[in-house]
């Protein structure tokens, strides 16, 4: 299997990273192969497991503009480069949708980095508290032409009412054909089984305790409750053989899988 290579010279990153994991990339990158695969190693795999969910979610991507999409919306963005990078997002309109405190220091990282998409809108909501759509159509989103939608990595810290009720609204405003790609975190998977009580204790010392996790039967109900269709649901595992047409790497753990859904 083709890796995602370390790039250290991928400018797009390291103006988001924050400057120690920055340090850390850089300096992993300029290692040789035996310390590469030892960091690996060593991070049980999920080094590999975030460059797979970011190549699977961007091809994805990459299919729902082939398609004709024009609107890309990205829930709990964080951090997320993807309308700064090349990704043919020329002609694809970007609402990115956060907290207000984390878009704060979105903007912050990203002035003076050029924007590859059509055009980029920040929209500021507090989930669970304020609704959705007011917000985004403010941005110019129109819920009248097709739109592809990104959450990735934020729904196993929410409890189970909050996602439901976000793909209601996501729902509502979503014109037949959009599609959401949603990652999550299935309570079947080896290595929550076996270090559940560790994990979810880290976690919570963290401060993001794992509230979401969700088997993959309610993920399916909770899509057709907001009159979404599943049309594939895929692990870690899964993507590295579409991805690099081999046997995952040794050790790779299937940390989360991707539900792609079609509104009906």
């Amino acid at each position: 299997m083709e890796r995602v290579a370390i790039n250290p010279d991928d400018a797009v990153a390291l103006r988001l990273l924050p400057r120690a994991p920055a340090a850390a990339t850089r300096l992993l990158a300029s290692a040789g192969p035996l310390v590469q695969q030892s960091a690996r190693v060593a991070s049980l795999g999920l080094i590999d497991h975030v460059a797979l969910r970011s190549a699977k979610l961007d091809s994805l991507l990459g299919a729902a503009v082939a398609s004709g999409i024009e609107q890309l919306v990205i829930l709990g963005a964080g951090l997320d480069s993807r309308a700064h990078r090349e990704l043919g997002l020329e002609h694809c309109q970007v609402y990115e949708v956060d907290h207000p405190d984390s878009q704060a220091l979105k903007l912050q990282r990203i002035e003076g980095l050029p924007v590859r998409a059509a055009r980029l809108r920040h929209v500021p909501v507090a989930f669970g508290a304020e609704p959705l759509a007011p917000a985004l159509i403010a941005a110019g989103f129109d819920p009248g032409r097709r739109s592809f939608w990104i959450w990735e990595g934020v729904v196993m810290y929410l409890p189970h009412a909050a996602t439901r009720a976000t793909l209601g609204e996501l729902s509502a405003l979503c014109s037949p054909g959009s599609r959401l790609a949603l990652s999550y975190m299935v309570p079947e998977q080896l290595w929550l089984r076996t270090l559940g009580p560790l994990v979810r204790g880290a976690m919570r010392v963290l401060g993001e305790p794992l509230l979401g996790v969700t088997p993959r039967e309610r993920v399916g109900a909770d899509f057709t409750e907001a009159g979404l269709s599943l049309l594939e649901d895929t692990d870690t595992h899964d993507w590295a053989r579409a991805l690099g047409g081999a046997t995952p790497p040794r050790g790779l753990i299937a940390y989360e899988h991707i539900a792609l859904a079609r509104r009906i």
